[in-house]
């Protein structure tokens, strides 16, 4: 499982984040080891379990002790629990496809990340035994608000208050009243437009306000780069396929490529995309032929294994 804090440091992660989570996991039916690593913005939980536990049954118990933990921090994302693992090994990720930009289309990239999250992404998680879909598109938008801490102490703001005055800045309803026959909704509009957040006032002092943006730089930017994607040299998106538990590989991975060759020849290349694919994880041994030949009452079995390396198939008797 995997819960994300995205401007926290890894003290931070481990004392807000990971020691609750494993205080509420501890003692599971059948688990063998619990093991963890916090790093900044984000930790990591994997369990293993010894064999033949339930691990349906098991799921819905991690998720019900999740569901006692204590408030996180706001700013926290809820943690995001993956049967079979969720670093994207053999056991969950059945294939991977690439994305490049063809030529002559403008732009970076990472740019065009929400257009492929809105056009490929419902596309291949609607196919049966398909998890999910993990994109990496790079940094996305954040709004940055960076603090001078010099003229912060010049005004004497505190900079835990801006956090707090920022993370507040939300619509607040304040109920209804009725006029007449009519009836109006009241309503504090605290939300601000990024760039506005200029004018967020702090503090008043000898009557006058103390702005956000006397004391801060504020932006909206990418944020800083944890991921990136080449491929065939060229910059790149990468799109990993996860399969879900208990799915038929072969036929899964069928559908799946049959919705990329949709995408292919429509939706990408008009907006100026091209899709490459890449080998199939966990299907090296494809497929496992049994030739059942009956010779009179004698019943002979072959069992062949076809094997595909560089483009090149070759066949192995392992069993006759």
């Amino acid at each position: 499982m995997f819960a994300g804090w995205r401007a926290a440091s890894p003290n931070e992660v481990e004392s807000e984040i990971l020691e609750p989570m494993e205080e509420v996991l501890q003692g599971l039916p059948g688990m063998e080891t619990m093991s963890s690593n916090a790093f900044n913005g984000g930790a990591w939980i994997n369990m293993e379990f010894t064999l033949g536990t339930d691990m349906q049954a098991t799921l819905m118990e991690v998720i019900g002790r999740l569901n006692r933990l204590p408030s996180m921090p706001a700013d926290s994302d809820p943690p995001v629990v993956n049967l079979g693992g969720g670093g994207g090994g053999a056991n969950q990720a059945l294939s991977w496809f690439f994305v490049q930009l063809l030529p002559g289309t403008r732009g970076n990239i990472e740019e065009y990340g929400q257009f492929i999250t809105d056009t490929v992404k419902p596309k291949l998680e609607s196919i049966d035994g398909v998890a999910g879909v993990q994109i990496n598109a790079g940094a996305p938008e954040e709004l940055q608000i960076t603090i001078d801490p010099y003229r912060a102490a010049e005004y004497g703001i505190e900079l835990g208050s801006v956090a707090a005055r920022a993370s507040r800045s939300n619509d607040v309803s304040g109920g209804f009243v009725d006029v007449g026959r009519r009836q109006y909704t009241l309503r504090f509009e605290g939300r601000y437009d990024p760039m506005q957040f200029k004018d967020l006032i702090l503090e008043w002092r000898e009557g006058r306000p103390i702005r956000l943006g006397d004391i801060a730089d504020v932006q909206v930017a990418r944020g800083k780069k944890s991921q990136i994607a080449i491929q065939n040299g060229n910059p790149a998106m990468s799109m990993r396929v996860d399969r879900a538990n208990g799915a038929y590989v072969l036929g899964t991975l069928t559908l799946v490529k049959e919705a990329v060759a949709v995408l292919r020849e429509g939706p990408l290349p008009a907006a100026g995309f091209k899709c490459f694919g890449h080998r199939a994880i966990g299907t090296g041994l494809i497929p496992v032929l049994v030739n059942l030949v009956t010779i009179g009452t004698q019943l002979d079995i072959k069992i062949v294994v076809k094997l595909s390396v560089g483009g090149q198939q070759s066949e192995l008797p392992i069993l006759q």
